[in-house]
């Protein structure tokens, strides 16, 4: 538990401060967005901070922020925990926030296409437009980009790249694996390439001003991984 001693000598229960990328889609985040404002309103990273406050026997709070200023808040420690985050994605805090012991689970960037004749090289696809996200590094893809044998088309959500997939609008998007997963459900013609450039283990960072302990995080983890809730939650292992 983060407890500490108010001015008047009584405990205080801290508050778990959840940040959520804001640019992410289902499974990971639904986010309800009316007259300019954004409302978590489900996905698996909420249940996950949900279930990270009960054991902690903590508040939470969750902090919906751009890609862009995730790494700004978890050194702050404006946010405590932050979930679906590798070291990859974010090398300038590496060294500057705790991290989680295990992984998660994996994740990989895959191209969907939706009602096309399958390929299976990206020579087939060369110079075609790619659904991909604003301030999004895509391991591997980035020098394709360079290249020009891919062309990045950068879109807020993944629902909004989803939808200009299905309407024939884009020939292609990047998704993680577990987003592909989930949407396979909603699309059943949606159809997925993998490059086979290996996968990035996606941790939790706890922030190194939090009033949380990494080891209680880690613990915790371990605990609901054993009842199979990240593997269902996160729409794991389906491709």
């Amino acid at each position: 538990m983060g407890i500490f001693l108010g001015s008047q000598g009584n405990a205080i229960q801290s508050v778990l401060h959840v940040g959520i990328n804001s640019h992410l889609g289902m499974p990971f985040v639904r986010i309800k967005r009316e007259a300019g404002r954004e409302t978590l309103d489900g996905g698996a990273l909420k249940d996950l901070g949900a279930a990270l406050g009960e054991e902690l026997k903590a508040p939470v709070e969750f902090i919906l922020l751009p890609r862009a200023r995730i790494a700004e808040n978890l050194v702050s420690g404006r946010v405590d925990l932050v979930c679906h985050i590798s070291p990859l994605w974010y090398p300038q805090i590496a060294k500057s926030v705790d991290w989680t012991s295990q992984a998660l689970y994996q994740t990989t960037n895959i191209l969907v296409y939706f009602r096309r004749h399958k390929f299976v090289s990206l020579q087939e696809v060369k110079g075609q437009s790619v659904g991909t996200l604003y301030d999004f590094v895509y391991q591997n893809y980035e020098d394709l980009f360079a290249k020009k044998d891919l062309i990045r088309e950068d879109a807020t959500t993944s629902e909004n790249n989803i939808q200009k997939l299905i309407k024939d609008r884009l020939p292609l998007v990047l998704l993680s694996s577990p987003e592909f997963n989930y949407y396979k459900t909603q699309y059943p013609d949606l159809k997925s390439f993998d490059p086979g450039w290996g996968q990035v283990d996606a941790h939790c960072a706890l922030s190194q001003k939090s009033p949380f302990h990494i080891k209680q995080i880690d613990k915790i983890l371990s605990k609901i991984k054993r009842k199979d809730f990240i593997n269902k939650s996160f729409f794991l292992g389906r491709i």
